[in-house]
């Protein structure tokens, strides 16, 4: 497990002059508790879980060494009764479950929730993005065909250049995952999907 998690890192590296430029932020998106365990009613799909961490928690050290106040955690808190009810509160504000994970190598404080797929959607966390200048964005999370590709698009839209490292993305399962991810590479020649 460790030759295998070194290996990442080592890869992840070598992709550092152009994941981590000088304009570049990290933003992690709903790499909450109760949408990675298998009790969940929802929940991603597991069996590679810990790759996804390696890659997430690669990609955080390789910011943080640089500036952690480029790394952006965004959370899922919904306030809707119905939405909360229908999904098993997974995501209902101030319920356990809600928090980061712990696995998750936290290396900021800068936390902000959303109601909406679209990360975008908070005013502060646009605006965070806008003081520091910020002109590409690496987006990693979950779930690739919910906020992933919302908040993907939307980035697009105020301007950003996006990288999407594959490896650290979570679906509910790899087929949604990586049709997913197509459709966001085809949709504008400013996304790029790295595979891995």
């Amino acid at each position: 497990m460790m030759k295998k998690w070194c290996f990442i890192f080592l890869c992840l590296c070598m992709c550092s002059i152009k994941l981590v430029a000088q304009e570049s932020a990290l933003l992690v998106i709903d790499v909450q508790s109760n949408f990675l365990r298998e009790d969940s009613p929802m929940h991603v799909e597991l069996s590679s879980i810990s790759t996804f961490f390696e890659g997430i928690n690669g990609l955080e050290y390789q910011f943080s060494q640089k500036d952690s106040t480029l790394v952006f955690y965004v959370v899922n808190e919904w306030h809707a009764p119905i939405k909360n009810w229908m999904t098993g509160n997974v995501s209902k504000a101030g319920e356990a479950g809600v928090e980061l994970d712990d696995r998750l190598l936290l290396c900021s404080d800068q936390l902000y929730s959303k109601s909406k797929g679209d990360a975008l959607s908070n005013s502060a966390l646009k605006e965070a993005l806008m003081e520091r200048q910020i002109e590409q964005v690496v987006v990693v999370g979950l779930f690739a065909e919910g906020c992933v590709r919302k908040t993907v698009k939307s980035l697009v839209r105020h301007g950003y250049k996006v990288i999407v490292p594959s490896s650290a993305i979570a679906s509910k399962n790899e087929k949604k995952k990586e049709k997913a991810l197509r459709q966001l590479e085809a949709h504008s020649p400013f996304v790029k999907v790295i595979w891995e």
